[in-house]
């Protein structure tokens, strides 16, 4: 029985050729296809040279993974637009079903003979048919070059790869052209994907394999995840906080959850960054994304807020979009969990999203409401962890320190640390003796903020008033796994107004009793002495961007 073909667009295809989506939304887009809701899917896409700019693309499932398309969605999702009654009924991250025809128009933009030439070819088999559906269709002119129905022998015939594809699921062959993009366009499309699919790439969900062939190249690409530059320890990469958003007011608020970081900026943290290389390889640029001017099309991020909705069922990215933050929030990401259904309005590409509330609406003030949120989510810190870290080690290595610090105030944090006198000039043992990001030794995760060797002294810092849960138990832990610990020393900023008087006299008494006093009183603990100080009382509570070379002499 041949397939029916509806065909009334009303227009549609009219309307994609002349909208602002790109080429690289469009391939995000169509490779959603392959997921229709299956908790596994194997992918695989082939780019294939014609000749000059005219390539083809072969894409399909692997190890019967697909899901493969019955006669109605083949028609109207497919090649042409579903009945208006239909239409929002998408299974997986689709939306409005116009993805692939967007996608053959706009691959064919440059070169609109490939559709009345070649059309769109697809070969299809669902769970528990016996025959393979083979249509070949000019969508654009309802032109029909094939549509029948073969056997699995009948497929092999034709060179398709159904050994790989397995007993169901889809092949499909587009042409195009790329002599209006990018002389990149390849590796720019991989880029764009992988942002986009990060998350399930990373849980394994989605796994994916591009191949890239012409006359010079068989090369192969298994798409991977990107990963999320943090200010956070101790991998510094994906180290995201959970939370709840409340969203709208009065009766209209509704709850999101979300996943949210500050980043780091290659130009304050460039120690950050080299931590990458020693820690992941030299390649860990390109894997890392979200950083500075993102390698992602049109998303400029700079020292902003970016924001990303995710689909919380599929996890899959929808829109990054940029809030200007300006001085008044720490650079971030915000990553907020959200149904396709009913909790956003997208357009038809989803390269565009706003957030629904309670009563269903959305508002044209959404930038302002998630700045403000943010702001009160992550105050401004004038200082990061790993800036802080940095500088300390400059500090005690004498290699730099503030114009505004000098050999008292040096003194003093010697004194304080438990470093001799006869010691803490002696640059060849501070270089022996003061390690910077030390990895504690029973771990290759672990890494001490400073750690001075032979004290068996820890140095731990912290960018605000250390936290009595998450601060506490890692430093209590590395206290534990470090072989031979005399000394944990904790070394925060404290938030008070007043002027430090001693190390620790601007903490609340539940702070020093939470880092100091309880543990040097606690059976479990009192063999090792506990200190907590504040980084305000030596001045090196903010990163100085005037520093001079240490005069151990005056």
């Amino acid at each position: 029985m041949k397939l029916k073909i509806h065909d009334k667009d009303d227009g549609l295809r009219e309307i994609l050729s002349s909208g602002k989506v790109t080429y690289l939304d469009s391939f995000v887009d169509v490779f959603d296809n392959h997921d229709q809701d299956q908790q596994l899917v194997k992918i695989k896409w082939i780019f294939q040279q014609v000749d000059g700019t005219t390539w083809t693309l072969d894409r399909y499932e692997l190890d019967s993974t697909g899901v493969g398309m019955s006669d109605y969605i083949l028609a109207n999702d497919f090649f042409r637009n579903r009945p208006k009654k239909d239409r929002g009924k998408s299974k997986g991250t689709g939306v409005y079903s116009l993805g692939e025809k967007t996608f053959n128009e706009i691959i064919t933009a440059s070169n609109k003979e490939l559709k009345s030439k070649h059309g769109v070819e697809v070969i299809t088999k669902q769970n528990g048919e016996e025959t393979w559906k083979h249509v070949k269709y000019d969508a654009s002119t309802s032109t029909e070059f094939i549509n029948t129905r073969l056997t699995t022998e009948e497929v092999k015939n034709l060179d398709i790869p159904i050994d790989e594809i397995g007993t169901q699921g889809t092949w499909s062959r587009v042409y195009f052209d790329t002599s209006e993009w990018h002389t990149d366009w390849y590796d720019r499309i991989i880029n764009e994907i992988e942002h986009y699919n990060s998350p399930r790439l990373k849980t394994g969900s989605v796994q994916a394999t591009f191949v890239l062939r012409n006359q010079l190249v068989d090369d192969e690409y298994v798409l991977k995840n990107k990963l999320i530059p943090t200010n956070q320890g101790p991998t510094y990469v994906d180290e995201l906080e959970s939370g709840v958003m409340a969203y709208g007011d009065g009766k209209s608020q509704k709850l999101f959850d979300i996943k949210y970081a500050v980043r780091p900026s290659k130009k304050d943290n460039e120690d950050v960054f080299e931590m990458y290389e020693k820690q992941y390889g030299s390649d860990i640029r390109s894997r890392l994304g979200f950083i500075g001017k993102s390698s992602l099309e049109d998303v400029k991020l700079g020292d902003n807020l970016l924001v990303i909705f995710r689909d919380k069922h599929r996890n899959r990215d929808y829109t990054f979009r940029v809030i200007k933050s300006g001085q008044n929030t720490p650079r971030g990401i915000m990553i907020i969990m959200v149904d396709k259904d009913d909790d956003v309005r997208t357009t038809f590409d989803k390269t565009e999203a706003k957030l629904i509330n309670a009563k269903g609406k959305v508002y044209a003030d959404e930038n302002r409401k998630l700045r403000e949120f943010w702001g009160r989510l992550v105050p401004k810190t004038t200082s990061t962890e790993p800036q802080l870290r940095t500088q300390l080690g400059k500090v005690l290595h004498l290699e730099e320190w503030p114009k505004s610090f000098g050999i008292l105030q040096y003194n003093s944090l010697m004194d304080y640390l438990g470093v001799d006198s006869t010691k803490r000039f002696d640059k060849q043992w501070l270089l022996n003796n003061v390690g910077v990001e030390t990895k504690v030794e029973s771990s290759h995760k672990k890494s001490m903020d400073i750690f001075i060797k032979e004290l068996n002294t820890i140095v731990e810092l912290k960018p605000s008033v250390p936290n009595g849960d998450e601060d506490f138990n890692q430093i209590v832990a590395y206290s534990v796994v470090q072989p031979k610990t005399k000394k944990v020393i904790t070394l925060g900023i404290s938030d008070s107004k007043g002027t430090p008087m001693t190390h620790n006299s601007e903490y609340s008494d539940e702070t020093k009793s939470t880092f100091e006093f309880n543990l040097n009183n606690d059976e479990t603990t009192k063999h090792i002495e506990w200190k907590l100080g504040d980084l305000r009382y030596f001045g090196l509570d903010v990163v100085h961007e005037d520093t001079i070379k240490p005069n151990i002499n005056a």
